[in-house]
């Protein structure tokens, strides 16, 4: 799953992307039109060295295939000679956990009020939270203007940041890849929501200046850059730690979850493979979701291989601080690609209650590399070659293609088909299919099936500065796409008819404009 959870339910990522430094392209980056989301009068140095540099795992236990001398020391490593069993061989699989989970899983609200999708939102992004921004929001604008700003400043209140939240959530239904489309008079471009609630003018200076911490206590945190006491997500916490709570609080997701990592990189940066492999750039979150609906149990934001410090490397490290048994419960099953699957994780997660199935890389410590019995690039679809170690049992399987899977949960074989086509027939055929394989295969296809769901993913093409406005368009996704999953969770359990996610983001825009988008 990893990066192709990338098709969640994501409305608001690109748009805005982040500045970056990059010396080889700045002066092409700088040639480019400005689409007028960079503030023109900002001097702030807030990329803070980037501190969401996307680097490799540091303690990923993996050489590169060109690196000669890496392989030779990998295949050094003492394992003991075992011949891979094959489907004929019968597995009892590991003992089944009890699922304890910490509260009735579903949705945790009065199941006798009609919640409208503001209402929902609002969970997410209260009034509190919104009064916050836009006091430091003004703040921020207020120094902006008086370091020299070319523009006059009017303090934001609460309803205009609603409104301001609105266009952002519209941008997604209307695709334009300039954002002047939006309040455009071209017939071509004709778009007059946009124009009518705020001036065009007024969105930039928002955004511009949007703020989530304080300005002054900003300066107090900078100075404490290189030491301890210096917090790298300083700017975001407070939304941040918001938007946590309460992801955590309105619902308790059921067994099956997904761990995903999710990148935001700047489009430039997309589009400039050199500059991406000597200098990665981006924002990192880690992310716990519910694999039946999409809905964000938990997550964080990678602030640096310091806020790790076990030492047991970042695939690791991020997932275990994220099954956290006190908000969870215990009996979780957890899928994953290979990014983090490793034997040490798998054990440590058994060890504490929870499952754990997903892809695995052969060049992962520990993982079984014997070549008596095992599967080639040769072998006919539907082979099945597995092994097993304790709890864990590695699977691999010729499909479409070969296919590696470690499982704490499933028995390597229980019988179960699927239908391929196959060389010597002229219909598909039922082809053996190793159990943590299959479900691995259909956790992977409950995600892309969320995805589909969308319209709301890839439609904020414009440039944008500063990380913590990217983090900002994050947390507001996080915030819509969660809304949305109570919305249709409450609707089931009330056995009615829920609105489709473009339905809900159209109810939405017109609840926080206060105007109706229907003809």
């Amino acid at each position: 799953m990893g990066e192709s959870m990338n098709n969640m339910p994501n409305i608001l990522l690109a748009p805005f992307e982040m500045d970056v430094d990059v010396e080889e392209s700045e002066s092409e980056l700088e040639s480019e039109t400005d689409d007028g989301m960079s503030d023109p009068s900002s001097d702030e140095n807030d990329d803070v060295e980037m501190h969401f540099l996307l680097r490799l795992d540091p303690a990923e236990d993996v050489y590169d295939d060109n690196d000669d001398g890496a392989k030779r020391r990998c295949q050094r490593t003492k394992q003991q000679p075992f011949k891979w069993k094959s489907e004929l061989d019968e597995d009892a699989g590991p003992a089944p956990l009890d699922f304890l989970p910490a509260r009735e899983p579903g949705v945790h609200l009065n199941a006798d009020e009609d919640y409208t999708p503001l209402q929902l939102f609002k969970l997410f992004f209260p009034e509190d939270a919104v009064e916050t921004l836009c006091r430091n929001t003004n703040k921020q604008g207020a120094r902006t203007v008086a370091r020299g700003a070319r523009y006059e400043w009017e303090d934001v209140e609460m309803a205009d940041f609603y409104k301001f939240i609105g266009i952002i959530c519209f941008m997604s239904l209307r695709e334009f890849k300039d954002l002047n489309d939006y309040w455009s008079r071209d017939y071509l471009f004709n778009c007059p929501y946009p124009r009518l609630i705020m001036a065009m003018e007024k969105f930039r200076k928002i955004f511009w200046n949007l703020h989530m911490s304080d300005p002054d206590e900003d300066v107090e945190n900078d100075a404490k850059t290189g030491t301890p006491s210096h917090d790298k997500l300083f700017r975001v916490k407070p939304l941040m730690d918001t938007v946590l709570t309460a992801c955590k609080t309105f619902y308790q997701p059921r067994r099956n979850l997904s761990v995903e990592e999710r990148r935001v990189l700047p489009e430039e940066l997309t589009r400039r493979r050199r500059v991406i492999e000597t200098r990665r750039f981006g924002l990192k979150m880690f992310v716990i979701t519910d694999s039946t609906n999409g809905y964000t149990v938990n997550f964080s934001v990678y602030a640096g291989k310091s806020e790790f410090p076990d030492g047991h490397g970042l695939s690791y490290d991020s997932v275990m601080s994220l099954t956290n048994q006190g908000n969870l419960g215990s009996g979780y099953h957890l899928y994953m690609d290979g990014y983090f699957t490793s034997p040490k994780l798998f054990n440590d997660l058994y060890a504490a209650n929870f499952g754990a199935c997903g892809e695995y890389r052969e060049s992962r410590k520990g993982c079984p590399r014997s070549k008596l019995n095992a599967l080639t690039r040769n072998s006919p679809m539907g082979t099945i070659r597995w092994t097993r170690q304790g709890p864990l049992v590695y699977v691999k399987w010729m499909g479409k293609g070969r296919l590696s899977v470690c499982s704490s949960i499933h028995p390597a074989y229980a019988g179960d088909t699927v239908l391929r086509r196959v060389a010597s027939a002229s219909s598909k055929q039922p082809i053996p299919c190793p159990k943590p394989a299959l479900e691995y295969k259909g956790r992977c296809k409950d995600v892309e099936n969320i995805g589909d769901n969308t319209v709301l993913y890839d439609i904020m093409r414009h440039k944008s500065v500063k990380w913590y406005k990217t983090a900002f368009v994050h947390l507001l996704d996080i915030a819509v796409t969660n809304a949305f999953v109570l919305h249709k969770e409450l609707m089931q359990s009330m056995r009615e008819e829920s609105m489709s996610y473009t339905d809900f983001i159209e109810e939405l825009v017109e609840q926080l404009w206060g105007v109706s988008l229907r003809v």
